[in-house]
């Protein structure tokens, strides 16, 4: 195992954020070019997609309590 220094630890943070937020835009953005024939679908569907988003949103607030000494 190695040890990172805190700017590189900060620097992987960061990497890992954006990495996050990239699959939470794609994954709301696939959801928008779906075409749902009926309405229950479409809403079963955007209640997946929030929740992608909440754990999303999750993980980065997880990601930016993180402290480097």
């Amino acid at each position: 195992m190695s040890i990172l220094s805190s700017s590189s630890a900060a620097t992987k943070v960061t990497q890992y954020k954006n990495r996050i937020n990239k699959f939470k835009r794609s994954a709301r953005n696939n959801f928008e070019d779906m075409d749902f024939e009926n309405n229950k679908a479409r809403e079963d569907m955007e209640k997946i997609v929030e929740d992608i988003e909440r754990k999303c949103n999750s993980a980065i607030g997880t990601l930016e309590s993180l402290s480097f000494e």
